[in-house]
């Protein structure tokens, strides 16, 4: 699936509330103050989205403060929000 499709499945999903965040996630979430608001906000608005070697899915957004923040994320039934970090932290731990 192409980054424009998937932002749009995605957006769906989100608007249907049909998202899971992972306990890892909801563990780093609260470490670098990420609040579930933040992450439907980019799950429904994302500016970017690309696919990872891994298969996981990436998107760029930014919170309240204008902040920018990454989710990465696994397409299932719903969407799984397996980790977040904002954009001036380390990339290497992706959960």
């Amino acid at each position: 699936m192409n980054p424009t499709r998937m932002r749009r499945a995605i957006r769906r999903l989100a608007g249907q509330r049909r998202y899971a965040i992972s306990s890892y996630c909801a563990v780093r979430m609260l470490e670098r103050s990420v609040s579930e608001r933040d992450i439907v906000a980019i799950l429904k608005n994302a500016s970017r989205c690309w696919r990872q070697d891994n298969g996981r899915w990436r998107l760029e957004g930014t919170d309240s403060d204008g902040e920018r923040i990454y989710v990465l994320i696994e397409m299932q039934q719903v969407v799984v929000v397996v980790n977040a970090f904002r954009g001036d932290e380390d990339e290497d731990d992706e959960g």
